[in-house]
């Protein structure tokens, strides 16, 4: 796996060096119960709106101890090419005070962006999974 510069590896060689017009970033931790809906939202939203861009799926997971990882990858099956950047929340992260109550959730941010950056995006979204009102729009 290709290093990105912090403490995970993103994105795979053969991904590296693929290009995305877009790239959404999904953030999540312990989100199984709204999982689905975000990831419906986000597959109407391709297919419907902009079809025609290349686009890639980042999955950013801040530990999650439900099937959230798994439920957006079902969820997702057949949309775009999904790509993981696994984020177990470090020792120190553990320590501190977490962003928003979420250990590891800037560290999420920050794989998404530079998997954007790697892939050449000239667009990134990011969404969070846990919110509960989302359409295709």
């Amino acid at each position: 796996m290709a290093s990105t510069g912090s403490s995970s590896s993103v994105v795979t060689t053969e991904t590296a060096a693929a290009q995305a017009d877009l790239v959404v970033g999904l953030v999540s931790h312990n989100n199984a119960a709204t999982a689905e809906t975000v990831a419906g939202a986000v597959r109407g939203g391709l297919a419907r709106d902009i079809a025609g861009v290349s686009s890639r799926i980042v999955l950013a997971d801040c530990g999650s101890t439900d099937d959230t990882p798994a439920r957006l990858r079902r969820a997702l099956d057949g949309t775009v090419e999904v790509i993981d950047a696994p984020l177990a929340p470090t020792t120190a992260e553990l320590l501190e005070r977490p962003y928003h109550r979420i250990p590891g959730k800037a560290r999420a941010l920050q794989a998404i962006m530079t998997s954007a950056k790697n892939l050449s995006a000239r667009a990134c979204v990011v969404l969070d999974a846990a919110i509960e009102s989302v359409t295709p729009q």
